[in-house]
């Protein structure tokens, strides 16, 4: 019988030395090039961590960390973020719901504290970066809005959003980047070689991977993801979000204990801006980019 995962957030400062070596030797055990001084930097710029037990033991099986920021955007728009940082659980805990449901606890408890400081009118966005699949499909795989997507162009306000996050956290490494066989676009985050990285045996992207578009698509925008390249991506945080993303997620445990096929965010429909600067839908978009390129 799988064992089942129980999880509980955190702030940062409630952490003792032994959780954060335990947090750091399973980060080493699926991460290379790790280094104890650079896991403690980085702990230390984090607001929250959500920590992962074994539901009978207590014994720690993952954990992530979490930092919520403000920054503006290059128009001057002040925007928040909530940044996710190390993300790794133990393989035998894989596809379970402990992760899920104490992020969104973290989301709701961000959403709420932006509110109380300006009263909503400070948009706030999940910062997500990626490099590897598994995270990239947590979030599109459970948002109904989220950025960059496989059926659609990156509208310009998100990728000012993205610049912007991304540039206060981490300087001067962002490029832009596209995929060949899909209309979306993107932005990642280089780093130099021998930089922390899955390692080969940990979520390889197999062919049969590659049948899925959202596996597709982030291959495509990251092929460097192998190095420590981490792919940059948005969703935002309202109520409305909120409500949508809560009730899905509800929806879909239920589904799981009937035994009926999880329930998907449909984005088919969702607009896009083409390269014609009108408002189309990707499929449109796709026909406009096929005639540019005919002879």
């Amino acid at each position: 019988m799988k064992r089942k995962l129980a999880g509980r957030l955190v702030r940062r400062d409630q952490l003792g030395e032994r959780t954060e070596r335990q947090m750091f030797a399973i980060l080493d055990k699926y991460y290379a090039n790790c280094t104890w001084e650079q896991f403690q930097k980085d702990l230390s710029n984090k607001n929250r961590v959500i920590l992962l037990e074994d539901a009978r033991s207590g014994e720690l099986k993952g954990f992530t960390t979490l930092r919520q920021f403000v920054t503006r955007t290059k128009e001057g728009r002040e925007i928040a973020g909530l940044f996710s940082g190390d993300t790794i659980i133990e393989a035998e805990y894989w596809g379970q719901w402990a992760l899920k449901t104490n992020f969104y606890k973290a989301m709701l408890l961000a959403w709420w504290e932006n509110w109380l400081e300006t009263g909503g009118r400070r948009p706030l966005f999940w910062f997500l970066i990626s490099k590897g699949y598994k995270t990239y499909l947590l979030l599109a795989n459970n948002f109904f809005e989220h950025w960059p997507r496989y059926d659609a162009i990156l509208p310009q306000e998100q990728k000012l959003v993205i610049e912007a996050l991304a540039e206060e956290l981490y300087p001067g490494r962002l490029r832009a980047v596209s995929s060949q066989d899909h209309l979306g676009e993107g932005l990642v985050l280089a780093f130099e070689k021998g930089s922390p990285c899955l390692r080969e045996s940990v979520a390889p992207i197999t062919s049969k991977h590659l049948e899925n578009p959202k596996i597709r698509f982030f291959q495509n925008l990251n092929p460097g993801w192998e190095q420590g390249h981490e792919l940059c991506c948005i969703t935002p945080i309202s109520a409305w979000d909120l409500v949508k993303t809560i009730s899905l997620l509800m929806s879909n445990m239920w589904l799981r204990r009937l035994g009926l096929k999880r329930r998907l965010p449909d984005a088919a429909a969702r607009p896009s801006l083409s390269p014609l600067g009108v408002t189309a839908t990707a499929r449109e978009v796709h026909e406009v980019r096929v005639a540019e390129a005919s002879p």
